[in-house]
């Protein structure tokens, strides 16, 4: 879906624009995981978005500004500080492109501009989403599993399926358990994930576990550290 509704963007004419970027921006904000990387965007670049907000403000000479942005997240960042601003300023009144001029000198035809708005700010920003999406992992365990992380997380889950059937306790109901376990890292936190995880394994293992080694387990399967 991110990748259909990017290429609408990229393609679209001018006068739907911004109705295109319209409904980028609010189903980014309507899906829980997209909405949590976002806010780890703003968070973990705050100063980044303080700094592009003084020279949007004009402190700051902004022309030719984008050109000296060399870091490839920071310029991912700067993308979502130029769409915040087209979005939700009233004052601009939805025009990403003169909003772009700022910042980028020597363009006038409409072309030119459009394609500074898709090489400057928004792809830059969705390479940002997908690298916080698949590699750039969390340490705060109220955020989600990345792809990296999902796919790590399900090999060691099927490694721990592999030892229960070594030592002939499996059942089917645990293997559909762990199924289901596999299938909710794409929906749920993962402060969520561990609690469901203990609470299933508690129940299925509670004759072969030892309930206080439950968190080292966890640690051991999901590599996740559990403070107490």
């Amino acid at each position: 879906m991110l990748s259909e509704l990017s290429s609408d963007i990229a393609y679209c004419d001018k006068d739907i624009l911004h109705f295109k970027i319209m409904q980028f921006w609010n189903f980014m904000h309507e899906q829980k995981i997209a909405r949590s990387v976002l806010d780890r965007i703003c968070c973990d670049y705050s100063y980044k978005l303080d700094e592009y907000e003084t020279i949007f403000r004009g402190y700051n000479n902004s022309s030719g500004y984008v050109a000296k942005i060399f870091d490839i997240c920071e310029h991912g960042v700067f993308g979502y500080f130029i769409i915040k601003k087209s979005v939700e300023s009233q004052n601009l009144n939805g025009d990403e492109l003169n909003l772009i001029k700022r910042f980028n000198r020597g363009r006038l035809k409409y072309d030119e501009l459009k394609q500074d708005y898709i090489d400057l700010v928004f792809s830059p920003f969705v390479r940002l989403l997908d690298l916080y999406l698949t590699e750039k992992k969390s340490e705060s365990i109220n955020d989600y599993f990345t792809t990296c992380e999902i796919e790590a997380l399900k090999a060691r889950l099927d490694e721990a399926i592999e030892k229960i059937e070594l030592q002939s306790i499996g059942q089917e109901v645990i293997f559909d358990s762990i199924d289901e376990l596999k299938e909710l890292t794409l929906e749920l936190n993962k402060k969520n994930w561990i609690e469901l995880f203990k609470g299933k394994m508690i129940d299925k293992f509670v004759d072969v576990l030892v309930i206080n080694n439950m968190d080292s387990i966890i640690q051991q399967i999901t590599g996740i550290k559990i403070h107490n």
